[in-house]
């Protein structure tokens, strides 16, 4: 404890000496890999009433781990003569697989950046800081899970449904992480993406005006975390 008493205004103090940085608008390309969960959610109704199905094997709500990666390009640029506060916009691509289920995520992304830490050292630029934002996106799923799903309907409550499936939705993701530049051109982005949206997946009926037995199959990502490497050209 006292060790960390004497540390810490020290490392502070040698980094107030160092020569500041500030870091410039440009174009920039980044890209890694990424992690989260997926979440299927189904709810079921009979005559009116809402009911647990019998089949709890098949229809219960499951949540499944999800990898890959994502790709992105975009514009930072930054205000005022400090250049602390900064903004960037950006194209993303992203793509998503686990068992029995594929993701591809398109949009479009603001972020609002904050430097905390701009110092030079051994003629490298570094800079440390945060950002938040939205991406305005569209995501499709690929998976043969309403099939199953409309199968286990069947199984348990009989008769036939008609299906009507939305394999193409609109997503709002909340953009929020760490960002960590060792050179000029060079830096390495930590984030965390929460999706805000959840439009249903599927939805069953057994008759046209919906009076009757009928369900919906929701899939959600609940999370994904990303470490980009970023290139500003």
């Amino acid at each position: 404890m006292q060790w960390f008493k004497v540390s810490c205004p020290v490392c502070l103090l040698g980094l107030a000496l160092l020569p500041l940085c500030a870091e410039n608008k440009a174009w920039y390309l980044s890209f890694g890999p990424q992690f989260g969960l997926v979440r299927s959610e189904a709810l079921v109704s009979q005559n009116g009433n809402f009911i647990v199905p019998k089949d709890q094997r098949g229809l219960e709500d499951s949540v499944a781990p999800m990898g890959g990666g994502n790709v992105r390009l975009g514009f930072k640029h930054f205000l005022g003569q400090s250049k602390q506060v900064g903004v960037r916009y950006y194209f993303n691509f992203a793509g998503n697989g686990g068992a029995g289920v594929a993701q591809f995520v398109y949009g479009l992304g603001a972020d609002a950046l904050l430097n905390f830490i701009e110092v030079k050292w051994r003629g490298q630029d570094f800079t440390f800081g945060g950002f938040v934002g939205l991406m305005f996106g569209v995501e499709t799923w690929h998976t043969a899970a309403a099939l199953v799903f409309e199968g286990e309907l069947v199984a348990d409550l009989g008769g036939t449904f008609a299906r009507q499936t939305h394999s193409v939705q609109f997503q709002l993701p909340l953009n929020v992480g760490l960002r960590l530049n060792f050179s000029k051109h060079q830096g390495l982005d930590f984030g965390f993406m929460l999706p805000l949206l959840y439009p249903p997946y599927a939805h069953y009926n057994k008759d046209l005006t919906h009076t009757q037995d009928n369900a919906t199959l929701t899939l959600h990502r609940d999370f994904s975390v990303y470490l980009n490497y970023t290139y500003a050209f």
